[in-house]
């Protein structure tokens, strides 16, 4: 409760002293807002010995003001600190940069394929320019159901199943890659709550 004591009331209290203990000096103190208790401790020296001794060593420990804590208040609260962690880790894992990762063989693998796929690309250009070249003209009207030179065709089919393999392993890579890197960051965590928090490096990765 509020105290509705003005500075005036309780530095006539204390002049005259009226206290049976201690505790009851105490428990004025603590009533008071925190601008009337600071001119208290100002005028201390118009006290009496024993009040004089508890403002001696200001500013007195004053007990909190508790308020009951509902189950909505604490799920609030921890809902806050989750939202505060998740953000803290994703930033960091984020900003992080891991060591270089050994080469495996199918990095060996993905190397040949993309030079495999200029040459592929290379030829197919050289093939469709010289099919081009070739041919005789023909008015648009009548170039609509042209059959498929079938050079073309079987080089555009070599580059499409280069480009498939190439991004079928690419995505691999990537995987290796991610993965790498959430055990390193794990391992680079400040080994506090938030990395104990953490169970596997796929439940905290951050695309």
């Amino acid at each position: 409760m509020e105290c509705s004591h003005t500075f005036d009331d309780v530095d006539f209290l204390l002049k005259r002293n009226w206290f049976l203990d201690t505790q009851d000096v105490l428990s004025l103190f603590w009533e008071l807002p925190e601008d009337i208790y600071q001119r208290v401790i100002e005028a201390r020296n118009d006290y009496a010995p024993r009040i004089r001794d508890l403002l001696e060593f200001q500013p007195l420990p004053r007990p909190l003001k508790i308020h009951e804590v509902t189950e909505k208040d604490a799920k609030a609260e921890q809902d806050a600190k989750d939202m505060e962690r998740e953000r803290w880790v994703r930033a960091h894992r984020k900003a992080y940069t891991p060591p270089p990762r050994p080469r495996e063989c199918i990095d060996d693998e993905i190397d040949a394929i993309s030079e495999q796929l200029v040459k592929r690309r290379a030829f197919l250009e050289e093939v469709v320019a010289l099919t081009n070249k070739t041919k005789k003209y023909l008015p648009p009207s009548q170039r609509v159901h042209l059959p498929v030179d079938p050079m073309v065709r079987d080089a555009r089919a070599d580059v499409q199943e280069l480009e498939n393999e190439f991004a079928f392993k690419s995505a691999i890579v990537e995987g290796i890659n991610k993965t790498w890197t959430d055990l390193h960051w794990l391992d680079a965590l400040p080994k506090d709550a938030v990395k104990r928090r953490l169970h596997s490096a796929s439940n905290v990765a951050v695309n």
